[in-house]
């Protein structure tokens, strides 16, 4: 009877540990998609500013140059936020989650307020032909 209480608790545990690491895997995979995402807008948003920033009204280019800083720093919490991502339980996704979400959140705010800044300052980028 002992012996098959251990067993049916060791085939528990490790279906726990299974479910722990594909949601863990799944949320990891989103986050980094997410990030990717915001590191690659950020690389246009900074080549937008660089081409145009000589143009940009002086009310503009201080709020967007105080701006990027703050917007770079949120996406590389974001990515060390991903990358010391290791849950011992299920129930810390969730608070992890949560947490990552808020970060996410206010990373995408800075880049929708900077790329209006810079699409309503009235300057246009350069075409090359």
């Amino acid at each position: 009877m002992r012996q098959k209480t251990g067993e049916q608790a060791a085939k528990l545990k490790s279906e726990v540990a299974a479910e722990l690491k594909k949601q863990r895997d799944e949320l990891l995979s989103e986050m980094n998609a997410n990030t990717g995402n915001l590191t690659s807008q950020m690389s246009g948003i900074k080549k937008q500013y660089e081409s145009i920033k000589g143009a940009l009204p002086k009310e503009v280019l201080k709020i967007v140059r105080e701006q990027i800083p703050d917007l770079e720093s949120s996406i590389t919490k974001l990515k060390d936020m991903a990358a010391k991502f290791d849950p011992s339980a299920i129930e810390e996704l969730s608070a992890f989650k949560t947490k990552y979400q808020k970060e996410y959140e206010l990373a995408l705010g800075l880049m929708k307020k900077v790329s209006e800044l810079l699409e309503n300052s009235g300057v246009k980028v350069p075409k090359l032909f």
